[in-house]
C-alpha cells in the first residue's frame, strides 16, 4: 500500500476507531524489528545504567491523540451553562463556591489515555515489558478551534531476567531513577495523572475585592478556587496510581492553568485546571536488590610488581 493514497488512509482511520495502530506506526515498528536497530531517549548515562540493572532498550515508542475539547454542558445555580475548551468561551457559574466541570475532566483524561495507551502498544509490539523516559505534551492543533494534540514518547525496554511483568509499566522517571527504584526493591506501575477543573462566579464580594481600589488584600474566592482544584487533582492522582496496583507514587509535575470569562455583560467567572503528573510505584520484593560488585581497582604504577616491592623493603630499612 504506497504512502499518502486513499487506501491507506482509510485504514489508518479504521485502525484508529477499532482501537488499534495506524499503519504508519506499524510500518515503523515492523521496521525496528526488521532491522535490529533502535533509537532512544536515553542519555548515555541512563543507557548503561538500565542495562547493569538488567533491562535492555529496545526502541522509542510514541502515541498521539488529537481531541477536540468542545462544548460540555453543565448546570449551576443559574441555570445551563457551557464550558468551552482551554480558555475560549462561555461557563457557567455558582456564586460564592467552586464547581467542578467533571464532563472536561472526563475529556483531558480520554484524550491522554488514547495516546498512552498507543504508546503502550507500540511497547508490546517490540516486546517491551515498560516505558522509561516517558515526556507527555499538550499543543493546540493549527487551524482548528478548542482542538489540542495529546503526545507521550519514551523509550521501551525489556526485561533480561525470567521475572517479567504482566502488563508494560510507563513511567516519565529517567533511566537512571527506574534503575534506583528497582535496586531498591520497587517496580512502577503506570504514568499517572491527576485533574480537576473548577469553574466560579466573581460574586459582589469577589469583585470588590479584586478592584482597583481595595488594596493589599486576600481575596478567599480566587483562594479558594486554586486550593479547590488542586485537591481535587490530588484526589483524582492518588486513585488513579491505587488503580495501577501502586502503593507509592512519584511526583513530578505539577501545573495550574487560570483564564478569565464573561458568559454575559456583568457577569464574570474564574476556570481552573489543576494537572499532576507522576509514577505509580510498587515493591515487588521483600529485601532490596543488592548493589552491583565495587570495580576492581587498578594501580597507575607501570613499574614491575617485584621493582615496587624491593622499593618499599628499601624504605623501610
Amino acid at each position: 500500500m504506497a504512502d499518502g493514497t486513499p487506501e491507506r488512509d482509510a485504514e489508518s482511520a479504521r485502525r484508529l476507531e477499532s482501537g488499534s495502530l495506524p499503519v504508519v506506526a506499524d510500518d515503523r515498528l515492523a521496521q525496528l524489528r526488521r532491522t535490529g536497530a533502535f533509537t532512544s531517549q536515553l542519555a548515555t548515562s541512563e543507557f548503561a545504567t538500565l542495562r547493569a540493572a538488567g533491562f535492555d532498550p529496545v526502541g522509542q515508542v510514541m502515541g498521539t491523540s488529537v481531541y477536540r475539547l468542545g462544548y460540555i454542558p453543565y448546570t449551576c445555580s443559574y441555570g445551563f451553562g457551557l464550558a468551552y475548551g482551554a480558555g475560549g468561551g462561555r461557563g457557567g457559574y455558582r456564586p460564592g463556591s467552586t464547581t467542578s466541570v467533571h464532563g472536561y475532566v472526563q475529556a483531558l483524561h480520554r484524550a491522554r489515555e488514547l495516546a498512552l495507551g498507543r504508546l503502550v502498544d507500540e511497547c508490546r509490539a517490540l516486546g517491551g515489558d515498560g516505558v522509561v523516559g516517558v515526556t507527555a505534551v499538550r499543543l493546540p492543533f493549527p487551524g482548528v478551534s478548542r482542538t489540542f494534540e495529546f503526545s507521550v514518547t519514551g523509550t521501551a525496554v525489556r526485561a533480561r531476567g525470567q521475572v517479567r511483568p504482566r502488563h508494560p509499566f510507563t513511567s516519565d522517571l529517567s533511566g537512571q531513577d527506574v534503575a534506583s527504584l528497582l535496586r531498591a526493591g520497587y517496580v512502577p506501575t503506570t504514568l499517572a495523572y491527576g485533574i480537576s477543573v473548577g469553574v466560579r462566579h466573581d460574586d459582589w464580594r469577589t469583585t470588590r475585592m479584586s478592584g482597583a481600589w481595595a488594596g493589599n488584600v486576600e481575596i478567599p474566592g480566587y483562594t479558594e478556587l486554586v486550593n479547590d482544584v488542586r485537591h481535587w487533582a490530588r484526589q483524582d492522582f492518588t486513585a488513579a496510581v491505587a488503580l495501577s496496583g501502586g502503593e507509592n507514587a512519584v511526583l513530578r509535575d505539577t501545573e495550574l492553568e487560570i483564564w478569565e470569562q464573561e458568559p454575559s455583560d456583568g457577569h464574570r467567572d474564574h476556570f481552573a485546571i489543576a494537572t499532576l503528573v507522576g509514577t505509580g510505584i510498587a515493591r515487588f520484593t521483600a529485601r532490596p536488590v543488592p548493589p552491583p560488585a565495587p570495580l576492581t581497582i587498578l594501580r597507575l604504577d607501570s613499574r614491575p610488581s617485584a621493582a615496587r616491592t624491593a622499593t618499599t623493603t628499601r624504605g623501610h630499612r
